[in-house]
Parts: structure tokens; sequence; C-alpha cells
């Protein structure tokens, strides 16, 4: 029996973010399940991570339509789950018979939007600890029967509803369960990010939470256990290490776990991150994290308007909390406060009240960050939500729709205090990345490596010749997948764009496409761009739209960026009107370091720049002139773009593959960037 983990990663205006998508759930089942059934004929195998962060809907289609594997086992969180039930229906209609498990946070008897799946997608669904129900699953499945009898698993009956077993007890012994680093079930990367485990449960059982559903006492892994990986995890070059228990304090045994964690990164160059209560924080205790390697945690505020935390009943100490934030911060540990916008019985002015505590009281240091409240499966709040009057999304991430004290217009309205309070803009859309040279080039596309980028002039083939070579590219793009037209002259040349893009859309429906026209004379690109869109409708529930319906204009759609890249020549003359009624990156080219001031007085007010700097020119020095605006700058070439990430202190991009086409839409040339 041949098993296919698929843990997808969320659609991502930076596929550099999509570096956190660490499929630690398929690793702790493949290592239980591959201890437990030695030599009883199953092969389990994880989805490559390349394709698993960076490949298109289709692009994986083909994938496992080459594995043609006997059951698919996926795991379900909100920013994937859409996708993912998605993708398993249109896997199991092109192979009749393909057996289908999903298990994670999303799976949950009363989550409507997966029994609508139920049948289509799969036909077992698994809730709570899944090491010992898979291994149970899979022993029924070479059976033939049997499901019945396992403890948290929901099978979809003849009529296509589900059946659901009574809950599943959480593992009792942790150290029965293998480490899937030390037993190679996780494919690590170098100055990547590894999730580690010491510890389930959570003191806490708060209503918005759906953690304490399953794991209401908290469990340690052997110390022994936790010492191995981390030295494993730093010899392999991961450069973060992310504690994934979810109050890393909360528990006696963290103490050991910091002992651990002082012994094995000294002399590493590694950032470890954690969850914790920052109220027992004093002198001492942030002396430990320090010698310990902690750089930065995450510290659960929610909100401080006292009505709302006693609905959600969650325990909040108002001195205690901002003087533990303060000792974090002083110590040189940056903090993230986490704030919820929504919660039941909350109001406007009491977030406000809440953003100028965290300001004022918390500590200079600390980094507050607002989420809109999601109603998730399984937890007590959304099935208390008609009781307190709240409306919500049924789609993931199940956001509020309204609530007695929140409309739409309120929570647009604590966003916008929230950006005028700590000086910080929310807009969701960073400038389109346009490498498109540098590395080498490639005869094809080889390993599966999916396109990031197609480089094309639209106007010298018909549409129809268009539309073919978006066909024949549509299963090998990424799901980021961005489009550089050159010498846009007129609206045919977007129609033509449009036919190459409509069945690259149609077989990625929850991927972002990123268009940028080349113009070199005014045309009406606002009807074009109109057009275009209209052409290229979102999916309904497309999660990029959902996540940042708040943050986005009413009725915008964040599934399809498109920009215009206008001569920097332009901007006194036609390229500006053009620039204040869509997105804009100036073009121009930097031959002394001075060239770059008056771009920085002008132009990027109304856009972005995309420069082509003279041999030699030193890129940091470029970024460090434009100060605040360096985020605004993009760079033709990788080794500059690269550069500038670097002196951005952004994480390591993904190498991409840049696609040449020619007249005809074939695709010409492949560029891999090293």
């Amino acid at each position: 029996m041949r098993v296919l983990f698929l843990q997808l990663a969320a659609p991502s205006y930076e596929p550099a973010d999509q570096r956190s998508n660490v499929p630690l759930a398929a690793g702790n089942l493949s290592a239980y399940a591959s201890a437990a059934l030695a030599g009883r004929g199953v092969e389990i195998e994880t989805m490559p991570r390349d394709l698993l962060d960076r490949a298109g809907d289709a692009a994986l289609l083909r994938e496992i339509l080459r594995r043609r594997p006997d059951a698919i086992a996926a795991s379900l969180y909100c920013w994937s789950s859409h996708r993912t039930l998605d993708l398993l229906c249109r896997a199991r209609e092109a192979l009749p018979g393909l057996r289908a498990i999903v298990g994670g946070p999303e799976v949950d008897k009363g989550n409507e939007f997966l029994s609508s799946y139920a049948g289509r997608a799969f036909d077992w669904a698994a809730s709570g600890e899944g090491e010992e129900l898979f291994v149970q699953w899979i022993e029924f499945s070479l059976a033939g029967s049997g499901f019945d009898a396992i403890d948290g698993l929901g099978v979809v009956g003849p009529d296509g509803t589900m059946v659901w077993a009574p809950p599943r007890a959480p593992v009792r012994d942790l150290a029965k369960l293998p480490s899937p680093y030390l037993d190679g079930c996780l494919e690590l990367r170098r100055a990547g990010i590894a999730h580690l485990e010491t510890a389930r449960g959570c003191v806490f059982e708060c209503d918005f939470c759906f953690y304490h559903a399953d794991f209401r006492k908290v469990r340690t892994f052997p110390r022994e256990r936790v010492a191995k990986e981390i030295e494993g995890l730093l010899d392999a070059g991961v450069h973060d290490l992310y504690l994934m228990d979810p109050t890393f304090n909360g528990h006696s045994g963290y103490r050991e776990t910091l002992r651990t964690l002082k012994r094995k990164l000294e002399a590493r160059n590694a950032h470890v991150h954690t969850e914790l209560i920052a109220e027992p924080m004093n002198a001492k205790n942030v002396a430990e994290l320090v010698d310990s390697g902690i750089t930065s945690v995450e510290v659960g505020l929610q909100t401080t308007t006292p009505d709302a935390l006693a609905a959600v009943g969650r325990h909040f100490e108002r001195t205690r909390f901002a003087r533990g934030c303060r000792e974090l911060t002083g110590a040189g540990i940056a903090v993230e406060i986490g704030t919820i916008v929504g919660l039941p019985k909350d109001t406007p002015d009491g977030m406000r009240a809440t953003f100028l505590y965290a300001r004022d009281e918390c500590g200079e240091g600390t980094e507050t960050v607002p989420f809109i409240l999601s109603l998730l499966p399984a937890t007590v709040l959304r099935s208390r939500a008609s009781t307190f009057g709240i409306e919500y999304r049924r789609f993931p991430p199940y956001q509020i729709v309204r609530t007695p004290t929140f409309d739409d217009a309120g929570v647009r309205e604590t966003l916008r205090t929230y950006s005028q309070i700590f000086e910080s803009d929310l807009d969701p859309v960073p400038t389109i990345r346009l490498v498109e040279s540098g590395g080498f080039e490639d005869p094809e596309l080889q390993g599966g490596v999916p396109l990031r980028r197609a480089i094309l002039t639209p106007s010298s083939a018909a549409q129809d010749v268009w539309s073919t070579s978006g066909a024949r590219l549509a299963d090998r793009v990424e799901a980021n997948f961005c489009v550089i037209a050159r010498k846009v002259a007129c609206r045919d040349d977007v129609r033509a764009l449009t036919a190459f893009l409509r069945p690259i859309r149609a077989a990625n429906p929850h991927g972002l496409v990123e268009v940028a026209l080349e113009i070199e004379r005014p045309f009406d690109l606002p009807a074009a761009i109109a057009e275009l869109r209209a052409a290229l409708p979102p999916i309904e529930g497309h999660y990029l739209n959902e996540h940042l319906r708040f943050t986005a204009p009413p009725g915008a759609d964040l599934s399809l960026r498109a920009a215009l890249l206008l001569p920097v020549s332009s901007f006194g003359t036609w390229g500006r009107g053009l620039a204040e009624c869509l997105p804009a990156i100036w073009t121009a080219q930097v031959a002394r370091e001075t060239d770059l001031l008056p771009l920085l007085e002008g132009p990027i007010e109304l856009g972005a720049l995309l420069l082509d700097p003279a041999p030699g020119l030193d890129i940091r020095r470029l970024v460090g002139i434009a100060g605040d605006d360096a985020c605004d700058l993009r760079f033709r070439c990788s080794a500059d773009q690269r550069a500038a990430d670097e002196a951005l202190g952004l994480p390591p991009h993904p190498p991409e593959s840049i696609g040449i086409l020619g007249g005809a839409g074939a695709l010409r040339t492949i560029l891999r960037d090293a």
C-alpha cells in the first residue's frame, strides 16, 4: 500500500514566506507508522517540499497522477483546506479508487465546509491526535473493514453523510512517538526553519482556540529526545527553530529545554522563537531565556476589555503583562503582541484602548499585530456564535461578518486606528517582484520545478495561439505565477495576454496571478485591465480574498495583481495620470548612486522603482540611500535583488525558474536563478 502525504502552503505574495510550511504532521505520522508497520508492505511518502510549497494546483495534480498512490493523507489547515480538498476531488476523479483520509485542526464534525466535500474529496476524516489513529486506519485499509472501531474517525456513509466515532483519547506517553527529524522523515533545508514540539497541551482554555479541545493536559516529550533533535537540526544547518509549544513556559519542563538550548546553541548563528505567557516574566526568567538563545517570542494579549476577556475565558493581569513585555524587550528579545479584533462584547473603543496600552505600557521594542476574529472549527466560541449574535464566513478562515458591536465598517475603522497609533501601514500587497535575468539557461523544466515567471510579447501572435500556449504551461507554473508582458500598446495586446492566462487560471484556481504590463505609450488601460479582471474572476472563497477582506478595499480581488511598468521619463507627462489610477512601477537606469535621489522625491510617491544599476554599483548603498522607501525597490537581475533582500534583512528567496516565450507563444528559453 502506497500512501502519499500532502500539506500545502497558503498562496502568498512572497514565495519566501512559504518556507514556514513545515510538514511536521506528515513527519510525525510517517515516523510512527513506518516503525509500527515495518515489514507490512506499506510505503509512505511525503510530497517534496519544493512542490508542496510552490507548485500550482495543476502541477501538484500532475505529480500525484505520476506517482499513482493507493491513498492520500492530507493535513488540513484554515489557510490550505479549500485548496487541498479541491485538489483531492480532482485527483480522485482522475484516479478512480484512490482512497483519501484528511486530518488536522479543520477536522470537526461541526465543520459544514468540510462535510460538503465528504465522499468527493475524502472517505475518512481523522479528529484528534493522529499517530495511533493513522496506523489503525492503514491496518484496517489492508484488511478492508473495521473502520467503525477507530475512535476519532469520521467515516463517509453510502449516502455521503459523515458518521463519527467517539472522540479519541490523546497518546498517554509521548515517549512512544519517534522523532520525525531523527528518523529522517522530514526534509530539512539549510538556512531554513524547523518546527519542534517539546510538549503538547495548553494551560489555557480560551474559547476562541481549538487546541485545548484535544490537548487539555500538558504532556512533555523526553528531554533526551528534544536535546538530540535540537543538535541534529543545528548540525543540518537549520537557521530558525520554532518551538511549537502553545505556551512554552506553561509547563515545568521548559527550563530543561532552555538548558538544552544553552548547551547546543553555543557558537551557532540560529534564531529561536516561541510563544510565552508574559505575566511571569521577570529579570531572572528573562535572563534564562537570553542565556539559552531565545531571540523572539509571541505573547497573547487579545484585548484589554474586561467583558470581552470574560466572555472567552481569557485571563489577563494588566500590570504584570506590561512589565513582562518590558523585561523581554529590555533584554534584547523581540516581542510580538497578538491582538484579536471582534471578540464578543468588545468594541472599536475597546480595541483602541488595547492598542494604546500595548504602545504606551508594554515598551517601544514590542510589535503589536492585529488579527481578525475567526470562528475556527471545534472551538467553544464557534458553538456559541449565535448566543453572542456573531455572524461569520463559512469559508476558511471563517472570519466574522458582523457582531453586535463590530460590522464591516467597525472592523475597518479599528484597523485604521491601529495604523494611526502604530504609524504602520497594513496594506497587504507588496510590490511585485520582477527578477528576469541572472542564473543560467536550462534546456527544460527539470525535476518538476515549476515556472515562477514568464516573459512574453503578446502582440506577436493571435489570441488562439496564446490560449494554446497557456494551456501547455498550465501544469508547469507555480502557485504564485507572474507574467511580464513586453511592449503592450493596445487593448488587443491585453486580450492576447488574457487568452494566455485563462487556461492557466482555470487549471490553478487557488493560485495567485501577477501581471506586469510594460507600457511604451498611453491607451485606454483602465478599461483593458477591467476587461482582463472580468475574464479571470476568482473562485468563491479564494483564501487571499477571505484572509485579507478587511485590509483590502471592499470588493477587491487580491488573487489577481496587475501593475504597469512605466518609463520614468513619462512621469512628467502621460505616465503620471496612469499611475494615479493603476499600480505603477517606474523603470529607470541608475549610473551613479546620486541618480536615485530625484526618483525618491517624485516617481516613488506614485509607485515603486524597477532599477537597472550600472555594473559595480553597491546595491546595499542604494538600499541605504532609499531608507524607508527601500522596500519599494525592485531589480531585474537576481543577484541585485538578492543583495537588496539581504540588506533589508529579508529571508532568502527560493530559486526561480523564468520562462522566455517566443513570438508564437512557445517556451523558448528557461533561466534558472542560481
